[in-house]
């Protein structure tokens, strides 16, 4: 997969404006990011990742550590999350997880979609093990890499060691990188602003 860049030009106004050929977004997300079940055995689910899930029309695909058919029952009945187990987007990850993880993202970067030049890749995940091995695999060299730190025992974890390849994401964040594939603070001269996040205006619609 290539990376797809982005430009600025000036306009007849003088004015910055993005050029992004129709870029296209792809997600792969850990099922733990969305529903977490607790030790009492209760369902904790995240409404700013499920949210944005059941919006998106961007391609995603989900990683979980249980079943396809238990990953897509609890997804919709906790979520409303409709992920069904025959559109083959699940993807069951076993031990040892670090190894396993880089296999399936190495195997959904070849499936014919993520071939197109147009694509961005993103991987979300509650685990740093698997980001890290991803963070090290070349055929993933183009991929975007996120931590999910909201977990509050995750975020007192020490990340001084943590790939410099991979951005630590806080909750609230989830919906403007699934909505628009980047996030403010990235100056690569196409982030939304503020006020264009609220008036949920595309980079590609600026004037």
């Amino acid at each position: 997969m290539r990376s797809v860049r982005s430009v600025r030009s000036v306009g007849s106004a003088g004015r910055a404006r993005c050029v992004r050929a129709s870029a296209l977004d792809v997600f792969v997300i850990d099922a733990t990011c969305v529903t977490k079940r607790s030790k009492d055995g209760s369902v904790r689910v995240n409404d700013h990742v499920a949210r944005a899930l059941r919006r998106t029309t961007s391609p995603y695909y989900v990683l979980s550590d249980t079943d396809e058919e238990t990953c897509s029952r609890t997804l919709q009945e906790e979520a409303g999350v409709h992920v069904p187990t025959d559109a083959k987007r699940i993807y069951t990850c076993e031990t040892p997880r670090k190894k396993h993880v880089k296999q399936i993202l190495e195997r959904i970067d070849e499936r014919p979609l993520l071939a197109r030049d147009d694509v961005r890749a993103h991987y979300i995940s509650t685990e740093r093990a698997g980001l890290q091995a991803a963070a090290e695999s070349s055929q993933l060299e183009a991929w975007k890499l996120y931590w999910a730190t909201w977990s509050e025992e995750r975020e007192t974890k020490a990340t001084d060691d943590l790939h410099p390849r991979i951005r630590k994401l806080q909750e609230q964040q989830v919906e403007e990188l699934v909505e628009w594939g980047l996030l403010q603070g990235v100056h690569d001269g196409c982030e939304p602003t503020e006020e264009e996040v609220r008036r949920g205006v595309h980079p590609n619609q600026r004037e």
